[in-house]
């Protein structure tokens, strides 16, 4: 089994942690955000270390946009670059951003994977 490189590990980790931190962020959200950030920072901490994760990591990451779309399907009307860094109301637009960010990463980071053997 050939090692990914440090890089690849060292960013997953560092995703795996932002991820943790913005599922914290959501504690008492409904549950299927709860479920999609706990997925992604799961299977972005175990990445480096297995490749059947990497599969894994495809599949969820394009199962992650798909239902990131569904939850925000009226909030991509009203994205823009003001109301996200206003300090506030605009959590239903930066969820969006980490939801697409989530299953980019999910998506490159597995395809990556799974062709180191």
């Amino acid at each position: 089994m050939a090692a990914v490189p440090r890089w690849f590990g060292v960013l997953s980790h560092a995703l795996a942690v932002v991820f943790a931190l913005w599922l914290g962020l959501h504690l008492y959200a409904p549950a299927e955000w709860i479920v999609i950030f706990f997925a992604v920072a799961v299977l972005s901490a175990l990445l480096p270390y297995f490749r059947i994760v990497g599969f894994a990591g495809l599949a969820g990451g394009i199962v992650i946009g798909g239902v990131g779309t569904y939850l925000l399907r009226d909030v991509w009307k009203v994205l823009s670059v003001p109301a996200l860094v206003a300090g506030n109301g605009a959590t239903a637009q930066r969820d969006a951003i980490v939801l697409v960010l989530a299953s980019l990463w999910l998506v490159l980071g597995s395809a990556f994977r799974t062709q180191r053997a």
